[in-house]
């Protein structure tokens, strides 16, 4: 009688699971960091976007005086000049679960505009408050204190 030796045996197949196995094991941390930061980025640009939005509206607007904005998902409103019917506009990017404030002003004297900025969403928070509104932010895991 002829035996069937088709197929693969228990020890094969185990040893197949364990190198699967180890496989997913090193490369799940990588992939898990790769997602991290593309949500990073993704907010990183998303301030630009606030920062671009509301200095185009001050400078647009010819505003002189301080101006106070806060940020939604998508969407930024000037609650110094709410008479205006573009009080409110949208800005490149979305803050998933986000909010924020800002102070937009000009400084004459230092010939400087700048933007007193913080904005989180439900897992970062950007925060120039410390660096007197320049240009840089400094983004932090958690929420904004």
């Amino acid at each position: 009688m002829k035996k069937n030796n088709k197929g693969f045996t228990l020890v094969e197949l185990l040893a197949i699971i364990v190198i699967l196995a180890a496989i997913a094991l090193i490369t799940t941390p990588i992939v898990i960091n790769l997602i991290n930061d593309a949500h990073e980025n993704t907010f990183k640009n998303s301030v630009n976007g606030i920062y671009r939005a509301i200095q185009d509206d001050y400078t647009q607007k010819g505003y002189t005086n301080t101006q106070t904005y806060t940020i939604t998902v998508n969407k930024i409103t000037n609650t110094s000049d709410t008479e205006r019917e573009d009080s409110e506009f949208y800005f490149q990017g979305k803050l998933d679960k986000g909010s924020g404030t800002a102070t937009a002003s000009y400084d004459k004297d230092a010939n400087k505009f700048k933007i007193i900025l913080k904005v989180q969403n439900n897992t970062f928070c950007a925060d120039n408050t410390s660096k007197d509104g320049i240009d840089e932010y400094v983004i932090t895991k958690g929420a904004c204190e």
